[in-house]
């Protein structure tokens, strides 16, 4: 299948030192295609995270694997995101982040606005609405 539109790419060097449990170094490629997932994939050339924007504004999806957390593999995704967001003129910015999730964002601008308590497969699931203007 052959993908269209616009196609972001970034690439950064990541080092041991960014985060607590930084050790080692790798590069980080975070490419974006218009209403896909963006994927960010280590120099191992595994996943090592991804994030969705769709057009209205919400991040749909953003993962980042537990071993590549606080090495900064998540900000360069919300970079990319944000560089995306931009280009497209999408503003503003919504997540739907887990608890887990919710500083992270905090600390990248955005805002809290609603707790939301949702089931899936009789399961309650609870996480914040937040924006970023």
């Amino acid at each position: 299948q052959q993908c269209t539109g616009l196609m972001l790419s970034i690439t950064m060097h990541v080092s041991g030192g960014l985060g607590t449990n930084a050790t080692g170094s790798f590069i980080l490629t975070a490419s974006f295609i218009a209403d896909q997932a963006l994927v960010a994939v280590g120099d191992s050339g595994r996943v090592v995270g991804f994030a969705e924007l769709i057009s209205s504004g919400l991040i749909d999806c953003f993962y980042v694997c537990p071993q590549q957390q606080n090495r900064g593999v998540g900000r360069a995704l919300l970079r990319a995101v944000f560089k995306d967001a931009n280009l497209r003129g999408i503003s503003p910015l919504t997540v739907d982040a887990s608890h887990a999730a919710k500083a992270f964002f905090k600390a990248n601008g955005f805002v809290p606005v609603r707790e939301n308590c949702v089931e899936r497969n009789g399961v309650l699931l609870r996480n914040t609405t937040m924006v970023r203007s």
